[in-house]
């Protein structure tokens, strides 16, 4: 097992193969993550979080898709998002991050940004991404519409909804 820290998290080498899926906790096990975290169901998609507004993007993708997922709390009170296990898998120390044991070619998959994760879902599952090329890029400029960080205030959406009708 190759580690290294490039100040951009760690990268990992993985030396073996999965195609025998039997034990995939020795497969997390090869995330710095898993040892402040480990896992109690290493076959299912590992989401680190919180429950804030950006935090819960993913859990609600997770429910709507139904794949069976376990949730690490990130407790900002503690710190947590700032410990070298958290940074290894999201470098800019925010959440939601997730570490999924069946990604491409079978392979774990570790992911942050909550749009990268969303559309990353979305093509896993085959829902909420349509294949329309069109289609498919007018989904993703709402994706990224909403990382914007679009503020909520006193009935905003409300307002934009009356205006789009009106205009």
């Amino acid at each position: 097992m190759d580690l290294k820290n490039q100040g951009l998290g760690a990268w990992v080498t993985l030396p073996f193969s999965f195609n025998n899926q039997t034990n995939f906790m020795t497969y997390l096990s090869a995330f710095p993550i898993t040892q402040k975290w480990p896992a109690q169901h290493p076959d299912r998609l590992q989401l680190y979080s919180l429950p804030t507004p950006n935090g819960v993007k993913v859990s609600i993708m997770l429910e709507e898709i139904g794949l069976p997922y376990e949730v690490h709390l990130i407790d900002f009170g503690k710190n947590d998002q700032l410990t070298p296990e958290f940074i290894s898998l999201s470098p800019n120390n925010k959440i939601p991050a997730i570490l999924d044991p069946h990604g491409p070619g079978g392979k774990p998959l570790a992911l942050f940004e909550s749009g990268a994760i969303l559309i990353y879902l979305a093509e896993k599952s085959g829902q909420f991404l349509p294949t329309d090329a069109a289609a498919r890029y007018e989904t993703i400029q709402w994706v990224m519409w909403q990382m914007g960080g679009l503020v909520v205030d006193d009935n905003y959406l409300g307002r934009l909804t009356t205006t789009m009708l009106a205009g």
